[in-house]
Protein backbone atom coordinates (compact mmCIF):
# COMPACT_ATOMS: atom_id res chain seq x y z
CA UNK A 1 0.00 0.00 0.00
CA UNK A 2 1.21 3.49 -0.85
CA UNK A 3 1.85 5.84 2.05
CA UNK A 4 1.98 9.57 1.39
CA UNK A 5 4.84 11.54 2.94
CA UNK A 6 4.13 14.99 4.30
CA UNK A 7 6.80 17.58 3.64
CA UNK A 8 6.45 21.32 4.09
CA UNK A 9 9.20 23.91 4.19
CA UNK A 10 9.24 27.58 5.19
CA UNK A 11 12.08 30.12 5.39
CA UNK A 12 12.18 33.22 7.59
CA UNK A 13 14.83 35.90 7.04
CA UNK A 14 16.02 37.58 10.23
CA UNK A 15 16.20 41.35 10.28
CA UNK A 16 19.45 42.38 11.92
CA UNK A 17 19.71 45.46 14.12
CA UNK A 18 21.39 48.50 12.61
CA UNK A 19 24.17 48.36 15.20
CA UNK A 20 25.52 45.08 13.82
CA UNK A 21 25.56 46.51 10.29
CA UNK A 22 27.33 49.65 11.53
CA UNK A 23 30.00 47.59 13.32
CA UNK A 24 30.55 45.52 10.16
CA UNK A 25 30.94 48.62 8.00
CA UNK A 26 33.26 50.36 10.48
CA UNK A 27 35.49 47.28 10.79
CA UNK A 28 35.64 46.99 6.98
CA UNK A 29 36.61 50.67 6.62
CA UNK A 30 39.27 50.27 9.33
CA UNK A 31 40.63 47.18 7.58
CA UNK A 32 40.94 49.05 4.29
CA UNK A 33 42.52 52.13 5.91
CA UNK A 34 45.00 50.04 7.91
CA UNK A 35 45.80 48.04 4.79
CA UNK A 36 46.52 51.19 2.80
CA UNK A 37 48.69 52.65 5.56
CA UNK A 38 50.47 49.31 5.97
CA UNK A 39 51.17 49.06 2.25
CA UNK A 40 52.38 52.67 2.14
CA UNK A 41 54.78 52.11 5.04
CA UNK A 42 55.80 48.66 3.80
CA UNK A 43 58.38 50.36 1.67
CA UNK A 44 60.11 51.70 4.78
CA UNK A 45 59.70 48.49 6.79
CA UNK A 46 56.21 48.99 8.30
CA UNK A 47 55.16 45.33 8.25
CA UNK A 48 53.73 45.66 11.76
CA UNK A 49 50.97 47.94 10.46
CA UNK A 50 49.56 45.10 8.32
CA UNK A 51 48.58 43.13 11.44
CA UNK A 52 45.68 45.48 12.41
CA UNK A 53 44.51 45.43 8.79
CA UNK A 54 44.33 41.65 8.85
CA UNK A 55 42.55 41.65 12.24
CA UNK A 56 39.95 44.21 11.14
CA UNK A 57 39.46 42.26 7.92
CA UNK A 58 38.72 39.07 9.87
CA UNK A 59 36.30 40.94 12.18
CA UNK A 60 34.45 42.50 9.24
CA UNK A 61 34.18 39.10 7.51
CA UNK A 62 32.50 37.51 10.53
CA UNK A 63 30.28 40.55 11.10
CA UNK A 64 29.05 40.46 7.50
CA UNK A 65 28.39 36.73 7.84
CA UNK A 66 26.18 37.45 10.85
CA UNK A 67 24.19 40.18 9.09
CA UNK A 68 22.70 37.63 6.68
CA UNK A 69 20.77 35.05 8.72
CA UNK A 70 17.65 33.03 8.07
CA UNK A 71 15.79 30.11 9.62
CA UNK A 72 14.52 27.12 7.66
CA UNK A 73 11.55 25.23 9.04
CA UNK A 74 10.94 21.76 7.61
CA UNK A 75 8.10 19.42 8.56
CA UNK A 76 8.50 15.78 7.51
CA UNK A 77 6.12 13.07 8.71
CA UNK A 78 5.76 14.27 12.29
CA UNK A 79 9.18 15.82 12.75
CA UNK A 80 9.97 19.53 12.71
CA UNK A 81 13.54 20.58 11.93
CA UNK A 82 14.64 24.16 12.47
CA UNK A 83 17.96 25.16 10.93
CA UNK A 84 19.86 28.46 11.04
CA UNK A 85 21.49 29.55 7.80
CA UNK A 86 24.20 32.23 8.10
CA UNK A 87 25.93 33.92 5.24
CA UNK A 88 23.58 32.21 2.80
CA UNK A 89 25.53 28.93 2.94
CA UNK A 90 26.44 27.80 6.45
CA UNK A 91 23.59 25.66 7.79
CA UNK A 92 23.31 24.46 11.39
CA UNK A 93 20.47 22.43 12.88
CA UNK A 94 19.04 24.37 15.82
CA UNK A 95 16.34 21.97 16.93
CA UNK A 96 14.66 18.77 15.84
CA UNK A 97 11.27 18.11 17.42
CA UNK A 98 8.89 15.18 17.12
CA UNK A 99 5.13 15.73 17.37
CA UNK A 100 4.97 13.69 20.57
CA UNK A 101 7.38 16.15 22.26
CA UNK A 102 5.25 19.24 21.60
CA UNK A 103 3.51 20.57 24.69
CA UNK A 104 1.81 23.59 23.12
CA UNK A 105 2.06 25.91 20.10
CA UNK A 106 0.14 29.17 20.18
CA UNK A 107 0.48 32.79 19.13
CA UNK A 108 2.59 34.80 21.54
CA UNK A 109 0.82 36.49 24.42
CA UNK A 110 -2.23 34.21 24.33
CA UNK A 111 -3.85 32.09 27.02
CA UNK A 112 -2.35 28.69 26.04
CA UNK A 113 1.22 29.97 26.54
CA UNK A 114 0.46 32.26 29.50
CA UNK A 115 1.52 29.67 32.14
CA UNK A 116 5.01 29.61 30.61
CA UNK A 117 5.62 33.37 30.81
CA UNK A 118 8.32 34.04 33.38
CA UNK A 119 9.10 30.36 33.78
CA UNK A 120 12.84 29.66 33.73
CA UNK A 121 13.59 27.50 30.72
CA UNK A 122 15.96 27.62 27.77
CA UNK A 123 14.72 29.90 24.97
CA UNK A 124 15.56 29.50 21.29
CA UNK A 125 14.64 32.52 19.19
CA UNK A 126 14.07 31.46 15.57
CA UNK A 127 12.00 34.45 14.49
CA UNK A 128 12.54 37.25 12.00
CA UNK A 129 12.59 40.12 14.55
CA UNK A 130 10.26 42.12 12.29
CA UNK A 131 7.87 43.96 14.64
CA UNK A 132 4.92 43.87 12.20
CA UNK A 133 4.97 40.09 11.84
CA UNK A 134 3.33 37.83 14.38
CA UNK A 135 5.13 34.89 15.84
CA UNK A 136 4.25 31.73 17.69
CA UNK A 137 5.61 30.27 20.89
CA UNK A 138 6.26 26.54 20.97
CA UNK A 139 6.88 24.73 24.22
CA UNK A 140 8.44 21.32 23.67
CA UNK A 141 10.35 18.67 25.56
CA UNK A 142 14.05 18.35 24.85
CA UNK A 143 14.81 14.64 24.52
CA UNK A 144 18.45 14.99 25.54
CA UNK A 145 17.86 16.82 28.84
CA UNK A 146 14.19 15.97 29.51
CA UNK A 147 13.50 19.68 30.17
CA UNK A 148 11.02 21.95 28.45
CA UNK A 149 12.30 24.45 25.87
CA UNK A 150 10.59 27.62 24.67
CA UNK A 151 10.96 28.23 20.93
CA UNK A 152 9.96 31.60 19.45
CA UNK A 153 9.12 30.72 15.88
CA UNK A 154 7.38 31.58 12.62
CA UNK A 155 6.88 28.15 11.00
CA UNK A 156 4.53 29.23 8.19
CA UNK A 157 0.84 28.58 7.67
CA UNK A 158 1.31 25.20 5.96
CA UNK A 159 3.25 23.73 8.88
CA UNK A 160 0.90 25.28 11.43
CA UNK A 161 -2.16 23.91 9.63
CA UNK A 162 -0.81 20.36 9.43
CA UNK A 163 0.24 20.46 13.09
CA UNK A 164 -3.20 21.76 14.03
CA UNK A 165 -4.76 18.86 12.14
CA UNK A 166 -2.45 16.30 13.78
CA UNK A 167 -2.45 17.80 17.30
CA UNK A 168 -5.66 19.84 17.70
CA UNK A 169 -5.43 19.89 21.50
CA UNK A 170 -1.87 21.26 21.48
CA UNK A 171 -1.74 23.63 18.50
CA UNK A 172 -3.75 26.85 18.61
CA UNK A 173 -4.02 29.05 15.53
CA UNK A 174 -4.98 32.69 15.49
CA UNK A 175 -8.29 33.52 13.83
CA UNK A 176 -6.45 35.09 10.89
CA UNK A 177 -4.35 31.96 10.37
CA UNK A 178 -7.42 29.70 10.61
CA UNK A 179 -9.12 31.74 7.89
CA UNK A 180 -5.97 31.73 5.76
CA UNK A 181 -5.58 27.95 6.13
CA UNK A 182 -9.23 27.42 5.08
CA UNK A 183 -8.74 29.77 2.14
CA UNK A 184 -5.63 27.86 1.03
CA UNK A 185 -7.42 24.51 1.44
CA UNK A 186 -5.12 23.25 4.17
Amino acid sequence: MYQQDFFYEHTVNRQMPGSIRVIAIISMVLAVLNGLVGLATLVIGGVILLIPAILFGIISYFQFQNTNMSFDYAYTNGEIDIARVTGGRKRKLVLSIFEKDIVVIAPSRTDPVAPYIGKHMPVKDCSSHVPEEKYYVMICKDESSDHEVKVICQPGIEILAILNRMLPSKVYLSDEDKALAREMGL
